[in-house]
């Protein structure tokens, strides 16, 4: 074997281990990832189970079936109403985190659809008491990603 042998082997093979350092850090970056979206969801999770966040979906769903009826609850039982609003702003947050793809959309409906959907179908009419719905667009900042994604989920499961 001559010297041009020995150094065409010895490239392939530095050419070789390289590509197996780059497919193990390219896998090792996605299983960061994977990681860090699982993190996230499960942190939110734990969020929206607080007792409060639980208090306030409650709230939406069994109490507000109106605009009249949320603002009668914002005019006498401002606890309450807060409990409502914070409730709608956790589940913005999540409808965000779906839009952005920091959480897997599929997933979050498997364990929350019917109820962000139950919530939505409720909470717009929160929305719409302080005017920050509109019914013809049905979307409206600041909480344009509760609206979309409850969209969906009411859709989903009706």
């Amino acid at each position: 074997m001559d010297a041009l042998d020995t150094a065409s082997v010895v490239a392939f093979f530095s050419l070789l281990i390289a590509a197996a350092a780059l497919a193990f850090s390219i896998r090792t970056h996605w299983d960061g990832i994977k990681r860090n979206r699982r993190d996230l969801f499960l942190s939110l999770h734990e969020r929206l189970s607080h007792p409060d966040q639980v208090r306030g979906r409650t709230l939406l769903r069994e109490e507000i079936s109106s605009a009249a009826e949320a603002e009668k609850i914002r005019k006498k039982r401002r606890a309450d109403y807060e409990l409502a609003m914070s409730a709608i702003n956790m589940l913005d947050i999540l409808g965000l985190y779906v839009d952005k793809k920091y959480v897997d959309k599929e997933l979050v409906f498997d364990e929350w659809g019917w109820l962000y959907g139950r919530c939505f179908d409720h909470g717009k009419y929160v929305l719409k008491d302080v005017q920050w719905y509109d019914e013809e667009r049905e979307i409206r900042a600041p909480w344009r990603h509760f609206a979309e994604l409850g969209k969906e989920a009411s859709r989903r499961y009706p």
